[in-house]
């Protein structure tokens, strides 16, 4: 593509910037797959995988009642985790008014288990409902809580702390149904969904650890601007010879709520839109065996927006259990980006209406009212609305492959790039299997299909000498028996994740980084509007009233021809032609022509 090239304030010419239409849309959204490893054999693990974290009971401050129930001993560690989890949330309330909330809670706790003894009825009845528990007050200028029996406490000026707004009400509200079922041992924790939202997942404050490892599939959906042009038909209407009226175009852009319900991930990236469309992957995508199970690992997973589980072997040559996952994976995500543009773009409505009087328009609504009229004498003049659409190429990629370990307890979970795999395997598993399992997870990763079903080598191998001051980075090659060698103890010899676009045309204008597994044409209406017209064909006049149009437009022609003969007569100096021509047009001496 040529450069333009400009000239600064000193002369010299320096290169201006290049329209390159194949870039990425912004926000390049990259979604993360867990999938569990599920045999590796329960002698493998260290005591130390048992250990990790802490127990989600101990960290929330609950313990066994006489009669078998959960009962919140510590109130102020339940808080604390459920908040300080809460605190993580992109979009959750302001640190502010997180504080106020769990102080104001700790202090109604405080007050009802001074009065009975235990907190089993305030959990019940959601923290109200007792003489006790009433809502607090907290004065972050003199860290005093102060019972408020007012609706809520509203959150303060400047939103401090970052995220949305929300009131110490909302949050207690919150708070205490995330906890209505901590008698049955079942805490809902605050976990952050892929959208950067946030949720709650079940806990099994009981539950003994299991050890795990698993592989997290990063994987990206980027979307290149392609070809555009005219769509549906929004409105057509005629005005008559003469008239005049007004037009008021209204996008889908209107009310905030028709924002929510148009935007996607292709081309109006909302938090919403991204929240919808990591419901409808999430959906498509959990295979039910996973789905069903209720193990704790699924909240730390979570915390870091995932959009997808799954299962997979590593043994015995589980590589093709994990490539057939990941093709399934990548087709739903490519379905659901498709029925997500498509939801989308049903929900983008503009319109046109015409007015013979200028209309009134509410302060969230986006309309613009423009006055035309059809200056034609004979024939009527027609206009046709039509929606601009854009083409958007989408593809779905595999990005990386990264490595991770949980036993279910709060904290325990630990995320590796490949580069690391060694260090964290070797932290849970037996020294005598830790290489036996490095190399079966190196060999269940090392190949991805791409979208053409080609395998697609993924993995480098580096190998450090010269005390690491030089390093023959090569692609990872297996032996005769199908293995690649563990990497070693000292971190001389490890694997990494290939970078760049892998297995795509050099000249590809829309290469994505790591491996092509789907991709698509999808196309969005935009809440632009291209209006056409045209001439009617049969004229609205009688013969009389023709020819006298006629007759005018001739009159005009003479008069324009006169002009012209007296403007060449003036340029020629032709005193002659003009004496003529004031004798011809009846000028006077002030009228007359000099040469």
């Amino acid at each position: 593509m040529a450069r333009a090239r400009t000239v600064d304030f000193e002369g010299d010419v320096g290169t201006g910037g290049v329209i390159n239409q194949n870039l990425p849309q912004p926000g390049q959204y990259v979604g993360r797959r867990i999938i569990q490893i599920t045999d590796i054999p329960e002698g493998h693990w260290l005591d130390s995988a048992l250990e990790a974290g802490t127990k989600w009971a101990s960290l929330m401050g609950l313990s066994r009642s006489e009669v078998g129930s959960w009962e919140v001993s510590k109130p102020e560690l339940l808080t604390s985790a459920w908040f300080g989890r809460r605190l993580k949330i992109p979009r959750a309330s302001s640190r502010t008014t997180l504080q106020r909330a769990e102080l104001a809670i700790n202090a109604s706790a405080c007050d009802a288990l001074m009065q009975q003894g235990s907190l089993a009825a305030w959990v019940r009845q959601g923290g109200r409902g007792t003489t006790a528990a009433k809502t607090y007050d907290y004065d972050p200028d003199t860290g005093n809580t102060t019972p408020d029996t007012s609706s809520g406490t509203p959150d303060p000026p400047g939103n401090q702390g970052g995220g949305s707004a929300g009131s110490v009400s909302d949050e207690a509200t919150a708070f205490h149904d995330s906890i209505s079922a901590v008698i049955d041992g079942v805490v809902n924790v605050p976990t952050g969904t892929w959208g950067g939202g946030g949720t709650t997942t079940p806990i099994d404050v009981e539950a003994d650890p299991v050890p795990a490892l698993f592989l997290v599939q990063v994987i990206g959906i980027s979307a290149f601007l392609g070809e555009y042009g005219l769509g549906k038909t929004v409105k057509t209407f005629t005005l008559l010879p003469g008239e005049t009226t007004t037009i008021s175009t209204r996008t889908w852009r209107a009310t905030e709520e028709s924002v929510s319900l148009a935007s996607s991930i292709v081309d109006s990236y909302t938090e919403s839109a991204a929240d919808r469309f990591a419901d409808s992957v999430m959906t498509e995508t959990t295979d039910t065996a996973t789905q069903d199970q209720t193990e704790n690992w699924h909240a730390e997973a979570e915390v870091k927006g995932s959009f997808g589980f799954g299962s997979a072997s590593v043994s015995g040559g589980g590589g093709g259990e994990y490539s057939s996952s990941t093709e399934e994976f990548a087709k739903s995500v490519d379905e659901a980006v498709a029925e997500h543009s498509a939801e989308s773009s049903a929900h983008r409505e503009n319109t046109v209406t015409s007015n013979s009087e200028r209309s009134e328009s509410t302060e969230d609504e986006e309309v613009i009212e423009r006055t035309i009229t059809n200056i034609n004498v004979g024939r009527v003049l027609n206009y046709t609305f039509r929606e601009l659409n854009q083409m958007y190429h989408t593809r779905t990629h595999l990005k990386e492959v990264r490595i991770a370990f949980t036993n279910g307890n709060a904290g325990s979970w630990r995320e590796e790039p490949v580069s690391a795999m060694r260090k964290l395997v070797a932290e849970v598993i037996d020294p005598k299997h830790v290489d036996a399992v490095c190399e079966d997870v190196l060999r269940t990763i090392a190949v991805a299909f791409d979208v053409r079903g080609l395998p697609v080598p993924v993995l480098d191998q580096v190998v450090l000498t010269n005390c690491g001051r030089t390093a023959k980075v090569s692609e990872a090659v297996p032996d005769k028996q199908c293995r690649y060698p563990a990497p070693s103890a000292d971190g001389t010899l490890y694997y990494r994740f290939k970078r760049g676009p892998l297995a795509q045309a050099a000249d590809d204008p829309y290469a994505v980084e790591g491996v092509l597994l789907k991709e698509r044409a999808v196309v969005m209406s935009t809440d632009s509007v291209v209006v056409e017209s045209l001439l009617g064909v049969n004229s609205a006049l009688d013969a009389y009233s023709t020819a006298l149009q006629n007759e005018a437009i001739r009159e005009k022609q003479l008069a324009n021809d006169r002009m012209q003969l007296a403007q060449s007569i003036v340029a020629a100096k032709d005193a002659v032609a003009a004496a003529v021509y004031a004798q011809v047009y009846g000028m006077g001496e002030e009228d007359e022509v000099t040469t």
